[in-house]
């Protein structure tokens, strides 16, 4: 019979940690913090992965935008290209 190795990563992280220590000392008043930066290592996490998918956003509009300004320039010059040739070839 196999064993299986089970190993389970649980417990509390710095972070909740850190967030529950603010939130114990506001509430025995021994700071004087607004509730958002109480919470902050709540949601400051999210709020960078926020941020970065935004940057992220924003980068691939540019560069599509890029992209269609190049095939579109490079279409009026294959149309020019066709129409110079099309002339060229019914002079002969």
């Amino acid at each position: 019979m196999e064993e299986q190795n089970t190993s389970r990563k649980g417990g509390v992280g710095l972070v909740s940690l850190l967030g529950l220590l603010f939130i114990t000392l506001k509430l025995c008043n021994v700071i004087d913090w607004s509730w958002w930066w109480v919470l902050a290592p709540f949601w400051g996490g999210l709020s960078i992965i926020v941020i970065i998918l935004a940057v992220l956003l924003v980068s691939l509009l540019i560069i599509d935008r890029m992209e269609s300004a190049k095939a579109k320039k490079f279409r009026e010059e294959l149309d020019d290209f066709k129409l110079k040739h099309s002339k060229n070839n019914k002079g002969l």
